[in-house]
Formats: structure tokens, sequence, C-alpha cells
């Protein structure tokens, strides 16, 4: 019974381990037939149900979720733009989106710079429709959203042939990422690869291996090796998962809000229970239940008064923090008038929010792109911050909403 207890404990925390490190994934795999879920747990993937039960592990609750959208969903182009900040780039691609993607009714879009030059820079964008998700009770939050083109990476630059959807996808990729990546209906040739590392330009010569992930062999353009692999029961695209930067592409917080209170209790009554397991492999089993009830509740009695005390001393310092903060805090009135001096014409307020020197700032405007450039380069705000996408309504006005603080 005891070893079982510890075997059981020991596993609970290298999975919450794990999730601490980014190690403990849940990934939801889009695809034109619905909704596929998988969990990767140190490099372990499996397929899971997709409506999970409720779990109360530790590591269940600070998992990432993702959501994958895959290759069958997505439509692709490499484009070219001026060179300019990234902020002004998803302004422009937003408002070209529906021109370059016209056979989408509302484009959800990605967009990735794959190379910069003086007076230009090369913008991979990715598109899809939002897919359909399951009703009832399956979990819609989600903490990322990503193409899968964009998570394949390695050291040297690679190719790899897979299937998925009945169709045969080439993609190629690099240490930067995703290089490009071809669609076909049946195994490419000799000559078809030829053509699609023609298309790679300067990476054509530097890759070093082709991997074959297809039942039958492949004949090698240019003397580059492949390698045949066995293809396994999940999408190639979660193996690259683990190693790659979620941030980017983040849509939600990972961290759930706790009150201080909860866990202050939570963290003392973990330190009761370790000393609990610790008495009982020092003496053993002799003590009875009872007992062990007694000595906690004893426990719990005096760490009350400690628990209030804390409570108030939060209380009166939150107190004087609130008085002392108050005479920092700008006028609505002196807020309005720096947006005033820095928005250009034929943008209007909508709604301001302060908190402390912070602004949150809803805009209409028929210029997204100006509106976005005159901000952040006033000398009256910094730290510029844009969330969200500009959402563009019926009078062709566009609605944005920002985050920016007074200097």
């Amino acid at each position: 019974m005891k070893k079982e207890i510890r075997k059981r404990i020991d596993e609970s925390y290298r999975n919450l381990l794990n999730a601490f490190k980014g190690h403990y994934i849940t990934v939801c795999y889009a695809t034109t037939k619905g909704i596929e879920r998988f969990e990767i747990n140190n490099n372990e993937i499996k397929k899971i149900p997709l409506k999970k039960p409720p779990s109360l592990k530790p590591e269940e609750i600070f998992t990432r979720k993702i959501l994958l959208i895959s290759k069958e969903l997505l439509y692709y182009t490499r484009e070219k733009y001026p060179s300019t900040s990234e902020k002004n780039i998803a302004g422009i691609i937003y408002n070209d989106i529906s021109d370059i993607f016209p056979m989408l009714k509302e484009p959800t879009f990605q967009y990735k710079i794959f190379k910069k030059f003086k007076n230009y820079e090369l913008v991979d964008i990715w598109a899809w429709e939002q897919p359909a998700l399951p009703d009832d009770d399956f979990d819609k939050e989600f903490h990322y959203v990503i193409p899968e083109d964009i998570v394949f990476s390695s050291d040297n630059p690679e190719i790899s042939v897979f299937i998925g959807a009945d169709k045969v996808y080439t993609v190629a990729y690099s240490e930067k990422g995703f290089l490009g990546s071809m669609t076909m209906m049946t195994k490419p040739k000799a000559n078809d690869l030829d053509f699609f590392l023609r298309s790679l330009g300067e990476y054509r010569e530097k890759v070093v291996k082709i991997k074959n992930y297809l039942p039958e062999d492949m004949a090698s353009p240019l003397n580059i090796p492949v390698v045949k692999l066995s293809a396994e029961t999940y999408p190639l695209s979660m193996e690259y998962l683990q190693g790659f930067d979620l941030k980017p592409f983040q849509v939600k917080s990972l961290w759930p809000a706790f009150k201080p209170e909860a866990v202050l209790r939570g963290i003392l009554y973990f330190v009761i229970l370790l000393s609990f397991f610790l008495y009982l492999s020092i003496v053993g089993h002799n003590s009875s239940l009872e007992e062990v009830s007694l000595k906690i509740h004893a426990i719990d009695k005096e760490l009350n008064p400690l628990l209030m005390s804390a409570d108030s001393d939060d209380d009166s310092e939150s107190e004087d923090s609130i008085k002392s903060g108050i005479h920092s805090i700008p006028s609505p009135l002196e807020a309005m008038d720096i947006l005033a001096q820095i928005l250009p014409e034929n943008c209007y307020l909508t709604r301001l929010k302060i908190n402390e020197k912070t602004l949150e700032v809803w805009l209409h405007t028929k210029e997204p792109t100006l509106t976005i450039r005159d901000l952040g380069d006033s000398d009256l705000v910094n730290n510029v911050r844009l969330k969200g996408t500009p959402n563009k309504d019926r009078s062709g006005n566009y609605r944005m909403h920002f985050l920016m603080e007074m200097n």
C-alpha cells in the first residue's frame, strides 16, 4: 500500500514538472473531417478521446492547449511587402486578406516573415476558415492556434514527404522553419522533386536529406540521400511541437487566476499533507486514524490565526498602496488631450480605460495602417500594443483595440 502511494506521488510530480516545462501538451488537430485530439507528454504522443472527462490532476490544469490547423484546411502564399514594422505588416495583410484569398468567406490568417531585404520583405501567409468545433462539453478554450506548416524545423535544411487526407505533401524546412511545400495526389517523381527543389532558390543546394514516409521507395534528385521512415499513427507535425516557439501564436493566457487567500491556504495544507506522509514513513502505520485526524485538526487551529493576521496585514498594505497610487493616475481629460494630438483624421475614440499610466483605448478609424504608424511614432506614448486584429464594420470603419503607456 505504501509503495503504491509513493509510486503515484512520484508519477504526479514528474507529470507536474513536465507541465511547467512545457512538455505536457494537448493538441486538437483540425481536419476536413473534424477534430482529432492528441496528448504529448515528454515526447510520448498518443491519441485521446475527443471529450475527455474532467480531471483534477495538476499536470492537466497547467497543460498547454493547441489548436493545430492541418495542411488540408490551409491556403498559402508568399507575398512581397515594403520594409516596415511587423505591426504595419499585420495591418496591411488584414486589409488585403480577402483579396489574397477570395475563396474564403471569413478567413483567419497567420503570417511569418520569410526573408528581409533592404527595401522589401518576403512574407509567408496562411489562411483558413475557422474549423467547426464539437458541441456539448468539448473544451473550446485554446492557448495557441497554429497552422501546421509553421511547426516544421531542422538543424539543417531537409524535406519530408508524407501522406495526409489522401494527398501527398512535400514540405521543406530548415533551422529558420518553413521554406516551401508542394501538394500532389500521387507519389512525386524525380522530376517533380527537382522542380520543387528549384522553387527553394538558394536552399536548393543546401538540402541534406529527404525523409520518405510513403509506403513505396522514391527516386532521389541531385543525389540527395533519401531516408526511408515508417509513418506513425499521429500526424508528422506533432513530433516538432515540443521544440517549437509557441509564444507568437498565443491567444489565451496559460495561468488561471487564483485568489491570494486560496493560494496561501493551499500551500499551508500541502505542507501539512507532506508532513503527514513523512510521519507515516518514519513511524509506520501504528497510529490510528483518529490520532492523525486530531493532529491535523490541532495544526489547522494554530494556522487559522496566522492566516487571519496575514489577511489583515495584506488589507492594510493594499489600502496604503491604493491611497498613494491615486495621485499618479492621469485624468481622462489629460489622456484624451494626448490622444487628440496623436490620432489622424477620421479616427474616433469610442472607449477609454485608465490603469495608472496604462491606457486601454478603443478606436474607430478608416485608416488602420496610418493609425498604427502614428501611435508607434509618437513621443507622447510608448509601448503601444495592438490587441487582436482590426475588425471592419459595414460602414467601412475599422474597430481597433490598443494598450499603451503615457510618458
